[in-house]
């Protein structure tokens, strides 16, 4: 399970190889596929996935106001450091075919177990859960013209438990 919950690129699924147009709300761009996974099949984004970038860490209390609510930002300001941490990265124009600049932020907490007394019989004592929260948005282009782009990075939000034998 190397890859369970990894953010792969811009789109988490296969696109067929070659150029699209794509057009939503008045805006348009071209995006250019490239083969990956065989040469008519381009599978998670491209060549190159996220899994294989460097994320730039950044402080809870950073969490971009675009990408999450004011009450959002209020909880994780009060998140401790060693409970959660925050992941950015800029995707550029252009980057595996695709269109636009894209910025990402993944959220990462551990959420306390509730009702955590084992019974004389447990064989485990829950520890928790992971939440993983993934976050995007697309930076307009120079001329400050909408720019649209495939985004399909993966869950919302994504809860595993922890659990501890006892």
């Amino acid at each position: 399970m190397q890859y369970q919950n990894v953010i792969i690129g811009r789109y988490s699924n296969r696109v067929p190889t070659g150029d699209f147009e794509l057009s939503k709300d008045g805006a348009s761009a071209t995006l250019k596929s490239l083969p990956n996974e065989a040469p008519e099949v381009s599978l998670h984004g491209g060549p190159s996935g996220f899994d294989q970038e460097e994320w730039e860490s950044v402080p809870l209390r950073d969490a971009d106001p675009t990408l999450f609510s004011t009450a959002e930002r209020a909880t994780l300001a009060g998140l401790g450091e060693n409970t959660a941490a925050l992941f950015k990265l800029t995707s550029k124009d252009g980057d595996q075919g695709f269109p636009g600049t894209l910025e990402v932020q993944v959220l990462f907490a551990v959420v306390e177990a509730t009702g955590n007394t084992p019974g004389p019989d447990a064989k485990e004592l829950a520890l928790g859960s992971l939440a993983i929260v993934y976050r995007a948005k697309v930076i307009p282009g120079a001329s400050g013209k909408k720019i649209v782009t495939p985004v399909n990075l993966t869950q919302v939000c994504s809860f595993h438990s922890v659990a501890c034998h006892v």
